[in-house]
This record gives structure tokens, sequence and C-alpha cells, in this order.
């Protein structure tokens, strides 16, 4: 279920009228003194707190991705301590390991390893095992591979813009059982496809084991094979894509970041839908990250401005639910703010989202955000309905957008 606001028409009725329900002595204390924007419950896991020492990690500094694992546990980077670390699925970390370098995306393959390239240098793979520990670096010398994508039964592609046939983006692949020796198969990315050179922002697999693919300067979106060839004309918008979400018909959901930001609903084929903040019903600004629930309705995370710049623009710092089938936001019309009143003071509320950039849901509904601006993960609980999860194992087993 959800703690929603409204009905989904922006209407948050729901909240004043159950904030009004308590009257004369309340039987907690303490208690809210004045209503919140919305009913979400959110626990926040914080860089440094002096009154919260048992929940910190000092590796949240500028959290940027986020996966689960099988068993529920949340793997991060962090770009800060240039790490990769690992919490329980009641957010106590068990696991962290340093790179040396600034990691890219993290994604989890069926046996439960995670994997990693570098951010913004020329470096190897990384792979930390099930336990949670560094396992082993692959190759050397890819250029900016920032993101990997695993499928469910071990094998991991990674994107490179390294010397391909007239300076194209390159797909790797390291097959399953690879040793740190193995060489690894190289696919050369039509150039019709990504333009060469180009970096690959994020990806992520669909059930059909293709590939969903945004880039960073020719803003594009495209679908290949495991083997590079494109499933149709990639899709050209106005600022930069960022991170696909696949629901249970093979659609992939894509914001585009901007401070009036869309998001493209496109088809396995490459039709797709625009939406806006007025169709959805959502404030859609600088929207970033993505990913589809068990329902099959798609949460985004608005992030504190364009590239991390608060500016108090309306809807920045929010978490947004549209319904998949009917395009419209289930949340209401502000989003959902989840925030705590104390210690803040008795007319303030303290922000639990700050610079909110990916997301990723667990296999009991819970809703797990990066805060890169505020160097913190937080915890909306219960606000999504279960998936399975790794996503690979998902892709792999015809489960993304679905119940477990």
């Amino acid at each position: 279920g959800n703690y929603s606001a409204g009905s989904g028409s922006g209407d948050t009725t729901y909240v004043t009228d159950l904030f009004a329900i308590p009257t004369g002595t309340v039987p907690y204390v303490p208690n809210l003194n004045k209503a919140p924007n919305d009913w979400t419950i959110a626990i926040s896991y914080p860089v440094s707190n002096s009154n919260y020492s048992f929940a910190l990690n000092p590796d949240f500094g500028s959290a940027e991705s986020i996966a689960v694992d099988e068993l529920g546990q949340i793997w991060i980077t962090g770009q800060t301590k240039d790490s990769i670390i690992r919490m329980t699925s009641q957010g106590v970390y068990n696991a962290e390991n340093y790179l040396g370098y600034i990691p890219g995306y993290v994604s989890i393959d069926g046996s439960n390893n995670a994997w990693t390239g570098n951010a913004n240098s020329t470096s190897g793979i990384f792979e930390a095992g099930s336990n949670g520990i560094f396992t082993a670096t692959y190759g050397s010398g890819y250029n900016k591979a920032y993101v990997n994508i695993a499928d469910s039964s071990g094998d991991d592609y990674f994107f490179a813009s390294n010397s391909g046939t007239g300076g194209n983006y390159e797909m790797f692949e390291y097959p399953s059982g690879s040793s740190t020796s193995t060489t690894p198969t190289k696919y050369n990315i039509s150039p019709s496809v990504i333009t060469g050179g180009d970096n690959i922002a994020h990806g992520a697999i669909d059930a059909s084991g293709d590939f969903w693919l945004t880039t960073e300067t020719s803003y594009q979106i495209a679908r290949v094979t495991k083997t590079g060839t494109s499933l149709f004309t990639p899709i050209v918008t106005a600022q930069q894509p960022e991170f696909p979400a696949i629901d249970s018909a093979g659609n992939a959901w894509v914001a585009v970041q901007e401070t009036n930001s869309v998001i493209y609903k496109v088809t396995p084929t490459g039709s797709h839908t625009t939406l806006t903040s007025t169709s959805t019903g959502a404030e859609l600004t600088s929207t970033f990250g993505a990913a589809v629930d068990g329902n099959g309705n798609v949460w985004f995370a608005n992030r504190c401005g364009n590239y991390g710049a608060c500016g108090g623009t309306a809807g920045e710092n929010t978490i947004l639910e549209i319904n998949g089938a009917n395009n419209k936001a289930i949340s209401p019309s502000t989003n959902y703010y989840p925030e705590t009143q104390y210690p803040a003071t008795a007319t303030t509320f303290t922000p639990i989202l700050y610079g909110s950039l990916n997301l990723a849901i667990d296999p009991s509904g819970n809703i797990w955000v990066t805060n890169y601006t505020g160097n913190s993960v937080a915890e909306i609980v219960g606000a999504a309905a279960p998936v399975q999860t790794p996503l690979s194992l998902a892709a792999g087993s015809n489960k993304l957008g679905a119940k477990p």
C-alpha cells in the first residue's frame, strides 16, 4: 500500500481530516502540532548527526546510485569516499569497500554479486561478492565505464568510450565465472545508435534481455540488444535523460532532468508519450531516478535543483508516484514530502530528502532514496508495492513491475 495524501487528483483533505481527529489530550508525546504534507513515514540514515550516532555511515557522502539484492540488502555508491557499501534491510551497514576512484552505477547479478565501474577516470571493473566484500578488479584502461548492467546469469555488461571504430562507444561483457585475466567480449555499438564517444549515463535490462541506455551529452534514449544492435531509432530529448525504469509491459520510463522536467514513457518499439506536470498532476522539477513497484506504478525522485543547485523550486526534494496504466499522479499535487518535526521548532519540519537523486524498491515495499546533496540515504517505509529483487532476477523471470 502507500501512505497517500490524496486520491490521486491532488486532494489533500485526507491529511487535514486525519490530523483533525485527535481532540483534547493526545495519547502520545511528542505529537504533531501542525498537519504534515502527507502521511509517508521515513527514516534518515545520515553521514553525521550528533543525536543518531548509531545510524551513521561516513561513506554516504555524495550518495548516488542504489540497488537491492535478493535478501533485501541495500547497495549504495558514495562519491565522496570513492566507496561502495551495503546495508541490511534494517539500515545497518554490514560491508564497505574503497575503490580508489569515483564509482559508477551499481548493478546486482543473479548471484547477488555487485558490479560497478568508474565515473570519470580510466580503470577496471569492480566486483563485490555476495558477502559484500571486495572480490576482484577486472581489466584496466576502461574509460568512463559509468554504467554496468548485470543479468540474472551473472554476466556483466559495461560501456566505455575507448577506441572503437570511428571513436564509437563500445559495449563489453564479462561472462559469468570470468577470471581477472579474462579479456571481455567487445561489441561496437552502431554510430546510428549512440553518437561516437558520448558517455552512456544510465542503463537497465528488460525482460527480453535487451538494454535501455541514455546518453550524457547527445541526450538520447536507446534500446539495444546484447550485441549492440539498435532496436529502434534513438529518441533525442531536449535535456539529459536519466535512469530508465522498466515496467511489466516492457515500457521504459525515463525522466528528463530540467527545471520543468518531462517523463518519457517509451514502448519496446520506440513509440513514446511525453508526460508533464500538467498531464500527470504532479510537480516535475529536476526529476531524476525512477523505479517501478509491484503494482506497476512508477516512482520518481525530484532532486534539489538542476545538478544539485538548491533554489527552493516547488517540487524539489520530493518523490512522486505515477499510475502506470493511466499516466496520472497517485501522489498529491505537492508530491510526497517525508519530513520530521523533531528536533525542529513547533511550527516547522525537518526535511528527510535533500538532493534526492536515485531510488530503489525492496521486497517489502520500502523505497530507498539516495540524497546526493544531503549526504544521506532515506527509507520511505512501506510506501510502494513489493518487488522481486535484484532487478536482474526480476528481468530474468519476467517479474519487472510485478509482485514477487
